[in-house]
């Protein structure tokens, strides 16, 4: 390599190899194997400039001015940056904001926007335009060409393409694993697409270069106009995010009141519990049976929605808000109705001499941070903002504190957006499971702890008092919700899990009655994992109810809105939203003084049964306040009940009718069978 180059460039050469190699020696692979190609290349370049034969003084004059293209290169450096740090991110903040906010310390979630844009203008204005700077100019209008594609390649993915991967977090994590989602069709259907593209930008290039640029500065200018709508859209929302904030930290202080010798009643929302897991589950920890006692589960249970939107209403109001019903209230908004839900049993309590307790009530005022001011106007009610508000103290020895959420955000949402707007055939890579191709690993999904250490520590926040006056429970909890791998056999969030091995290949868990239930992928093994630690963490609370004396006065109602899609074979139509698992939500009831051991039933019901199931042999003849309709449950004996699966996100304050949706009946009066689903037309 140094032969024939003077001591003084052998001297450098040498020098900065004994440099790099200290600096290098503790370096990941990756950078001393692209130190090493650096190095290869300047061999190569060496060997070319040493073969090339100099240019004579009159060939260097006949040479044609080259044309750079600047114009284009700059703009698609700029729709390149807009794209990648403000559309995409203000896009995902502007589906809602609130779950971008930490309650324990507020910043305003455009900071995550700010700091996505600073590293696309770092690539894109600065690295990008110092290395077209350096190289020759007669390769500047191929930087020009290519810069081109890329950015109206760009545009194209995130516009047309990977816009249906599914619910995600806040720290950009989607439920379901993106590979599940990308077809082969769809990826040759973007190569089509790109390769069309690709012609046409050389096209345009070759012919055109004005109307190239003009392509490129319009769609820049486009780009930032819907940029900046939703960062005002934002924008406008901060401040009300910072007053529910405000509130829900000023919450921290209040406790759960259970009374040793009143009536207690306790309505439970596991949010996204499935019962189809249920029997698995209890023969695999034999020892729940013990701590459930007295509990009936229902396997063959529908609920009328695929997502709290539309599976929550009738869980929280009964058969009045199923979402054929809600639709058939045209002057009100979605908005009014899941508030109505949701005051429904708390106020019918409290006007029936109950102290009442609302803990992280889901979607009030359509807000995922939880609106306690929708109970304003009746003193009685106490709520309580818990799974973030409570987490304050526990935020040093739990894993997923405030810094590591948002280092996490920070970076995500610049990775993301590449991942966004990267050909399909390059996305599963890009996103890595969420990982995000990161090298140092951290929790999958930061934010499922605070729900899981909320849970956790039910026994320290319950109040046992001996006042003999009645008390209503109703709350919310996200283990089940967020999934992520934990530590077997505990089923506990841990940094360095000992069982991945165990579950990364297809698994199996066995009911009793010898059924097996394969987890086979992510999807699976994760929810799972979070429905059998939702399942002990309640019965270490039952265990606390027991030896505290309110076991037994106390009826206990463990319901979900909806369960999750899962793609087991024979429990899917080929309509899309047609998984048997999504419609099968938990539900388990205990009764005042039940001593029977544990079991399962088969008897058909419905998360909408949830309030006629807490006011039997309480509160007689109970009648709606907000609407003046008896709260009853006669609908279910109908043969066809009518379930709704939506796509995507809406806002609910302006809607009035579930928006994007597919309705399917179920006849018969069984849940898990696709010979009685069909579709609605």
């Amino acid at each position: 390599y140094t032969r024939g180059m003077p001591l003084k460039g052998k001297i450098q050469l040498y020098g900065m190899a004994l440099v790099f190699l200290v600096l290098l020696y503790d370096s990941p692979a990756g950078l001393v194997f692209y130190w090493t190609l650096n190095n290869l290349f300047s061999l190569g370049k060496n060997i070319l400039g040493k073969l090339r034969k100099p240019r004579t003084e009159k060939t260097a004059k006949a040479e044609k001015p080259v044309k750079e293209y600047k114009a284009v290169f700059l703009a698609c450096c700029v729709l390149l940056t807009v794209l990648t740090g403000l559309l995409i991110p203000s896009a995902v903040i502007h589906d809602s904001p609130a779950e971008f906010v930490e309650i324990n310390a507020f910043r305003s979630p455009l900071v995550f926007v700010l700091h996505s844009f600073l590293l696309a203008a770092g690539t894109f204005l600065v690295w990008c335009v110092i290395f077209y700077l350096l190289s020759e100019k007669k390769r500047r209008p191929l930087f020009s060409l290519v810069f081109a594609f890329l950015a109206l390649g760009a545009v194209a993915d995130y516009m047309f393409f990977g816009n249906g991967y599914g619910n995600m977090s806040s720290c950009l994590v989607y439920d379901l694993d993106v590979r599940e989602n990308i077809t082969l069709g769809q990826k040759m259907i973007n190569a089509g697409v790109l390769l069309a593209l690709a012609g046409a930008v050389f096209f345009l290039w070759k012919k055109k270069e004005v109307l190239l640029r003009a392509v490129c500065v319009l769609v820049a200018l486009v780009i930032t106009g819907m940029s900046l709508v939703n960062l005002i859209s934002v924008g406008n929302q901060v401040p009300e995010i910072r007053r529910l904030s405000e509130r829900e930290a000023s919450e921290k202080g209040k406790i759960i009141p259970l009374d040793k010798t009143g009536k207690n009643v306790v309505v439970l929302m596991l949010d996204r519990a499935c019962g189809f897991f249920l029997p698995y589950i209890f023969a695999e920890k034999p020892e729940l049976r013990e701590q459930f006692a007295g509990f009936t589960a229902f396997r063959n249970t529908l609920s009328y929605g695929n997502s709290t939107h539309n599976g929550s209403p009738a869980l929280f109001g009964g058969y009045e808000y199923t979402p054929q019903k809600i639709n058939e209230r045209m002057n009100d908004t979605l908005l009014v109705k899941q508030n109505e839900a949701l005051r429904l049993m708390p106020m019918l309590f409290r006007e029936n001499g109950y102290e009442v307790t609302v803990v992280d009530p889901p979607l009030a005022n359509y807000s995922t941070m939880s609106d306690l001011s929708i109970y304003d106007d009746d003193p009685g009610i106490h709520g309580i903002v818990m799974e973030e508000a409570f987490m304050e103290k526990y935020e040093k020895e739990s894993l997923g504190d405030i810094e590591a959420r948002n280092r996490t955000r920070e970076r995500n949402f610049f990775c993301y957006s590449v991942f966004r707007m990267s050909p399909l055939l390059l996305q599963r890579k890009l996103y890595e499971s969420g990982n995000y191709n990161r090298t140092e690993r951290e929790p999958e999904n930061p934010e499922a702890y605070s729900p899981y250490q909320a849970m956790n520590k039910m026994p320290e926040m319950t109040r046992i008092r001996t006042e003999g006056g009645n008390t209503f429970l109703m709350m919310t909890s996200n283990v089940a919700h967020n999934p992520q791998f934990l530590q077997e056999p505990e089923y506990v969030p841990s940094k360095k899990l000992e069982n991945m091995q165990f579950d990364l290949e297809p698994s199996s868990r066995f009911a009793e009655d010898g059924s097996e239930l394969e987890l086979s992928t992510d999807v699976q093994i994760k929810h799972y994992h979070v429905n059998m630690a939702a399942m002990l963490l309640v019965g270490k609370w039952l265990d606390f109810m027991r030896e505290s004396g309110v076991y037994d006065n106390t009826r206990i109602i463990l319901v979900a809105d909806h369960g999750m899609f899962f793609g087991y074979p024979g429990l899917c139509g080929e309509t899309e939203g047609m998984d048997l698992t999504n419609y099968n939500p938990l539900l388990m009831v205990k009764e005042f003084g039940s001593r029977d051991p544990f079991a399962f039933s088969d008897v058909f019901m419905t998360n909408a049964d949830t309030p006629t199931l807490a006011f039997r042999g309480l509160i007689a003849d109970p009648v709606n306040p907000a609407t003046g309709v008896p709260v009853q449950d006669g609908a279910k004996q109908e043969n066809e009940q009518v379930v709704c699966f939506c796509r995507g996100n809406y806002e609910g304050s302006e809607e009035t009718v579930f928006p994007r949706a597919t309705y399917f009946s179920v006849k018969n009066h069984v849940v898990m069978d696709p010979e009685n689903w069909s579709v609605v037309k």
